[in-house]
């Protein structure tokens, strides 16, 4: 888990976590679908599987079924946000956000 300030984009420190994880496809959002977070994917033998932007004039395959199951990585995000929203009233600390985020993901029915 990577803390950020909440105007940073999150795909400056998707190189980083990339680099951690052992899978051979990435599920991403459409913000992540760039030639620069694709091609690390890609030397470390991930299958980027990513939707394209509507900007994009090169097409790129992705599976679309597997898209479809996101929905739950953005419902763990609303229960966090729920929670913290209902718990701590937004925690003015990076421990305190860091607990509540770790307690949701122990918690996250998966």
């Amino acid at each position: 888990m990577i803390l950020t300030p909440e105007t940073l984009a999150n795909v400056v420190h998707a190189p980083a976590m990339i680099e951690t994880v052992e899978a051979s496809h990435m599920l991403m959002d459409k913000a992540y679908g760039s030639d620069a977070l694709r091609d690390p994917l890609q030397s470390k033998g991930m299958k980027a599987r990513i939707p394209l932007r509507s900007n994009w004039v090169t097409p790129a395959a992705y599976d679309k079924e597997l898209y479809k199951k996101r929905h739950r990585v953005e419902n763990f995000f609303e229960t966090i946000k729920r929670i913290q929203h209902n718990t701590t009233r937004y925690d003015k600390t990076d421990v305190s956000f860091r607990a509540l985020s770790c307690s949701a993901s122990a918690l996250y029915p998966s």
